[in-house]
């Protein structure tokens, strides 16, 4: 089969034990430095060669993409893929909510999204107020907020 055949494909990800279906164009779609976009080339270079040591260690033989992540805000990602955009007055209920979708746009390496949420005067007031209300947050090894 050729490349062309799984431009438009179904791919199924589990993240963080919660399952989502999609498509390769979607992960492909914005950001080709973003790590979902390298799991879909990833995921179309298996199905089209002979070689699958790379990809076999994000995946159960091709079937299902595994990202050893938090899935509850991967629909806001998925969201941001299809669009372009979100709609962070009704995805962003609190300053929580904002730091978890910023954390997991950075940890994607979605940099489109990323500017989206810093450039949102919402997100930048959840952010501050966060700030503030939390004396006791750091940055982890992978860059996140943490209380």
């Amino acid at each position: 089969m050729e490349v062309q055949q799984y431009k438009n494909k179904v791919i199924k990800l589990n993240i963080g034990e919660e399952s989502f279906t999609t498509t390769t164009n979607t992960l492909m779609k914005r950001d080709h430095d973003s790590l979902l976009y390298i799991l879909a080339s990833d995921y179309i270079l298996y199905n089209v060669s002979n070689d699958k040591s790379n990809f076999q260690q994000h995946t159960d033989y091709g079937q299902t993409i595994f990202i050893d992540r938090n899935g509850d805000y991967f629909h806001v990602i998925l969201n941001y893929l299809q669009n372009g955009t979100i709609d962070i007055t009704s995805m962003v209920h609190n300053q929580h909510d904002g730091i978890h979708i910023l954390n997991d746009a950075k940890y994607y390496k979605l940099t489109g999204l990323i500017s989206l949420l810093l450039n949102s005067e919402k997100m930048r007031n959840n952010l501050s107020q966060y700030s503030t209300n939390s004396t006791n947050t750091h940055p982890n090894d992978d860059g996140d907020i943490e209380e």
